[in-house]
């Protein structure tokens, strides 16, 4: 059985690496939604009730470190699986999927999925669409014709889950995933943390080293950890158990 674990009232699929990635492959020809999610996302949703409304109804993957020492501080062993990673994960299967992208500067989404295509030989490329000045309804038209297995959302967050929940009826079969600045690491734009970084959940850092401007984003950790303290008081206080895993 599935299992997940609620944080700040947001239930985040627990398990570990290959349980998390089997979870978001079910979805693959059935559609639905992917959000993944840290710590900023999660305490954001508090305040942004749009936010909110589609991580409820989203699979919600494990992305940063913080999530998993929330999820582990409580006794629920679980790993997590890096947006990054997890997109490119759902194309190694042996079937044909049709990907679309959208996401980035100009060219950005375009020579990501050209990479894509290119490492994985089943990826039939639907269509790229720069992340800026989006048309809601060309991309309908476009989900509409297409219907593509896979859409690869890469607007930043709240952006990237908001789209999705209000476009994600138009192709119900197509599984909808926000990945953030996955489109610039795709498209070779970027470069990930080495790997000592990612092994020791530093990537954060690095990331922070490379765009000093993601400093300003730190704070949003801390509130996450004060508004966890607070949800643990509040369910003590009413007489609950902070919530365990669910097997």
């Amino acid at each position: 059985m599935n299992s997940t674990y609620k944080l700040l009232d947001i239930e985040i699929a627990v398990g570990s690496r290959e349980e998390l990635l089997l979870r978001a492959s079910e979805l693959v020809g059935r559609g639905g939604a992917i959000a993944t999610v840290n710590p900023e996302i999660l305490n954001r949703s508090l305040s942004d009730s749009e936010l909110k409304d589609a991580l409820l109804n989203s699979l919600c993957i494990p992305d940063g470190i913080g999530v998993e020492l929330a999820l582990r501080s409580r006794g629920c062993k679980s790993a997590r699986l890096p947006g990054v990673e997890l997109g490119e994960a759902l194309l190694e299967c042996d079937r044909c999927i049709h990907l679309g992208i959208i996401g980035g500067r100009e060219g950005i989404a375009e020579a990501a999925i050209e990479m894509l295509t290119v490492r994985h030989g089943n990826v039939i490329p639907e269509f790229a669409i720069c992340g800026y000045n989006i048309d809601y309804e060309y991309i309908g038209r476009l989900l509409s014709q297409k219907r593509p297995d896979i859409v690869f959302v890469c607007l930043g967050s709240p952006a990237q889950e908001i789209f999705i929940s209000k476009m994600r009826h138009i192709s119900k079969n197509t599984l909808y995933i926000g990945l953030g600045g996955s489109a610039d690491i795709y498209s070779g734009e970027k470069r990930r943390a080495p790997y000592v970084f990612r092994a020791l959940g530093l990537e954060w850092a690095y990331r922070m080293i490379r765009e000093p401007k993601r400093l300003k984003r730190a704070p949003s950790l801390l509130a996450f950890y004060i508004n966890l303290a607070k949800f643990d008081r509040k369910s003590v206080k009413i007489g609950k158990k902070v919530p365990k895993s669910q097997g």
